[in-house]
């Protein structure tokens, strides 16, 4: 008996039995290829911040934020005639009270009810500083 290639290679055979099925399983294959390489690519980028994050000096990132860090905060109480330091706790609570609360163009935040009544004046850490303790100081 002779046996020919078709009989000793059926898998081989049917595997692929026209052009097209060849060519849609080779597009397949690219496509998945591609898909691998934006993903490797993709992770590469991301290494690369990552490993820059670290190296870098944090400061060199947040820059005027660690300024505004630095500041102290301090507040104010100023009458017709003098102005005089108060303490943060009972200036926030004071500030709170007033009715108009105006930003001035050095960046304090003026608090007062009338126009020649006292004032209470507290810069941008001060306004902070009565935020993050329940304190409303208006911006």
């Amino acid at each position: 008996m002779i046996h020919t290639g078709a009989t000793y290679w059926p898998i081989i055979e049917n595997t692929y039995k026209t052009t097209a099925q060849i060519t849609g399983r080779i597009k397949q294959e690219g496509f998945v290829m591609r898909t691998i390489v934006l993903i490797n690519s993709s992770l590469i980028v991301l290494t690369i911040l990552l490993l820059a994050y670290l190296l870098l000096p944090v400061n060199s990132i947040t820059g005027a934020m660690t300024a505004l860090a630095a500041e102290e905060p301090h507040c104010y109480l100023q009458t017709n005639n003098a102005t005089k330091p108060l303490a943060m706790q009972s200036c926030c609570y004071y500030a709170q009270q007033q009715l108009t609360c105006d930003t001035q163009e050095n960046g304090n935040i003026s608090c007062y009810t009338g126009q020649h009544t006292q004032t209470y004046v507290v810069n941008a850490a001060g306004a902070d500083y009565c935020q993050k303790n329940g304190y409303y100081v208006a911006q």
